[in-house]
């Protein structure tokens, strides 16, 4: 008798592995540099659906968280739209003085957080908060998120 004839190896179908969530953060302008008193605006774009917070390190090292706010609770962004910030909130980010660095950093999570992050580095809005960097913010919301977190920072300066 002929041996017997090893049935193919079956494979499962290959899933599609979900592409990393990525976020997208420029000046409306596409500019670093404002002249002093200039507004800056912001766009936010996240690839998949996100929860966003952001903050802004002012000119004077103050950690401010900025969105969500009080004009604006739900930090809930759609995965491809644009969030403009401040757009028609009223509130304005301008640089106050020549030579100033300041930074704008926004995280992303596919769940909200908010009550997983100390308190301290969530704080009030639009008013300084009590961590020392955004590295600390970014390690705060990396502990609560994982490795879900997204995150993106520009840095601007004003001549």
């Amino acid at each position: 008798p002929a041996p017997a004839t090893p049935a193919p190896a079956t494979r499962a179908p290959a899933v599609p592995e979900r592409a990393a969530a990525q976020l997208r953060l420029v000046t409306r302008s596409g500019l670093t540099t404002f002249a002093r008193g200039e507004a800056i605006r912001v766009v936010v774009q996240p690839s998949q659906d996100a929860y966003v917070y952001c903050y802004l390190r002012d000119e004077n090292a103050k950690l401010i968280r900025f969105f969500p706010n009080r004009f604006a609770k739900d930090p809930v962004v759609p995965a491809g739209s644009l969030l403009e910030l401040p757009g028609k909130m009223p509130f304005e980010l301008a640089m106050k003085r020549a030579g100033a660095k300041e930074t704008i950093a926004c995280f992303a999570t596919p769940r909200d957080v908010s009550a997983q992050v100390p308190n301290a580095l969530f704080g009030g809005d639009l008013e300084p908060i009590a961590a020392g960097s955004l590295e600390q913010v970014r390690a705060a919301f990396l502990a609560a998120a994982g490795p879900a977190l997204v995150h993106e920072a520009i840095h601007v300066q004003a001549r």
